[in-house]
């Protein structure tokens, strides 16, 4: 078994101070506010998109918005933690009357056992080409589709942190998956929730799938 260790930061910010909706705008915020600092829109600058896995995602977790960063990505944000106490949302200064900072280190890669999981954050598991697919299939051939891309999407977690999978055959995934809906950038997407068993420790707080930057597919451990 070959995995690593890795640090991350989380910035928690009071219940009821913000909903969903304002985590671009909080993103935009930042980004002017840090323009040398690509890591919190994830584009270069010649404006194209940096098409790896990031290293700061806002997600909105029990009402509250969390920051999570790692590698140079928490950096930034002990820079945001002391440097930020107020965000513009649709043109008003918010201020932060509370914040909180969290350091802790987490497991990615291969594990020697099982762990459950489960998405605490609507997973977006399909592209364009995925949802007609899975659109053409039966009910009951969802839930295979979707633990092969589930299992696709461990794997592109453990290449965005150069963790090696010897035998990516080893690696199992077995979900409950249950398909809702999403609001992204103004367009109703099909999203999922539920639960999966797998042999693979995947870093608290952070998300799998597509648009985890924006919060999609964070999961956490089912004790």
């Amino acid at each position: 078994m070959v995995f690593r260790e890795i640090d991350l930061i989380r910035l928690q910010y009071p219940q009821g101070l913000f909903i969903p909706s304002d985590i671009p705008k909080i993103r935009a915020y930042l980004s002017r506010k840090f323009p040398d600092d690509i890591l919190l829109h994830n584009h270069t600058s010649n404006g194209k998109f940096r098409y790896v896995y990031p290293e700061i995602q806002f997600k909105f977790i029990n009402k509250r918005l969390n920051i999570v960063g790692f590698g140079m990505g928490a950096q930034i944000l002990q820079e945001i933690f002391y440097q930020v106490d107020s965000v513009e949302i649709g043109f008003r200064l918010r201020k932060l009357p509370e914040k909180e900072i969290q350091v802790y280190r987490s497991k990615i890669g291969p594990a020697p056992e099982t762990y459950t999981y489960c998405f605490t954050t609507p997973w977006m598991a399909l592209n364009q080409k995925n949802y007609h697919a899975i659109k053409k299939l039966p009910l009951k051939e969802w839930k295979p589709f979707l633990e092969r891309i589930l299992w696709g999407n461990l794997r592109s977690l453990a290449h965005g942190f150069d963790v090696w999978l010897e035998d990516q055959d080893n690696i199992h995934v077995h979900g409950s998956f249950f398909p809702g809906h999403s609001i992204f950038k103004d367009y109703d997407v099909l999203t999922f929730t539920g639960t999966f068993k797998t042999n693979f420790y995947i870093p608290l707080g952070l998300g799998i799938g597509k648009q985890v930057a924006r919060g999609f597919g964070t999961v956490d451990i089912v004790p």
